[in-house]
């Protein structure tokens, strides 16, 4: 401010004996409130920057696969049934005593959120449809996977999917499941069409 205060007073105590114009002193004045200004807009824009990266990094803490899945994904349908009310299964014995009994499960347990298997060598947009169309969503359903079954379900859905060879897969997704990328990909480096090469 002091600063700002002695650029205003500079220039009236450097007028020459002469007369000057005005509109000389004037364009000094619109460049430094021009300057002020920029230098305002710029310092609020990287804080709502900051603000904005912020809540992208939070979204991708709580949502770690949601940037993974493929354009036009849409998860399959949610089915939950009614369960039992807790009145249900409390018992009173012999003695007035509660008891807990056991009661079955009604309810049908929603799909787990389902990973882009695509990330895995040798499966494509196709073969991860067939995968899912068998129940196959993530990455430790596949890594639980039998190489037989899967190698059946290639063969089911027809003879351009013959050629897939499955065999690295359940060990590939079992890294992926672990979250451990850079050994996934080191493996990666080994396959091709998710058959080893060496």
């Amino acid at each position: 401010m002091y600063l700002l205060s002695a650029l205003l007073s500079l220039p009236a105590l450097s007028l020459p004996a002469q007369q000057t114009s005005a509109n000389s002193y004037q364009w000094w004045w619109l460049f430094i409130v021009g300057l002020i200004l920029l230098v305002a807009f710029l310092y609020w824009w990287r804080r709502v920057s900051e603000e904005d990266l912020e809540k992208v990094v939070a979204f991708e803490q709580q949502h770690p696969q949601a940037l993974a899945m493929p354009e036009g994904f849409t998860p399959p349908p949610v089915v939950i049934a009614p369960v039992s009310s807790p009145d249900d299964h409390d018992v009173h014995d012999e003695e007035g005593e509660e008891t807990e009994v056991e009661a079955e499960e009604t309810a049908v347990s929603a799909p787990p959120a389902p990973d882009n298997l695509e990330r895995i060598e040798g499966i494509g947009p196709k073969i991860a449809e067939i995968l899912n169309q068998d129940g196959i969503y993530t990455f430790a359903q596949l890594a639980e996977a039998d190489v037989a079954h899967l190698q059946a379900l290639l063969e089911e859905a027809g003879p351009r999917y013959q050629l897939a060879d499955p065999s690295t897969w359940p060990q590939q997704a079992k890294l992926a499941t672990l979250a451990d990328w850079a050994a996934l990909e080191e493996l990666q480096e080994t396959l091709k069409g998710g058959r080893q090469t060496a």
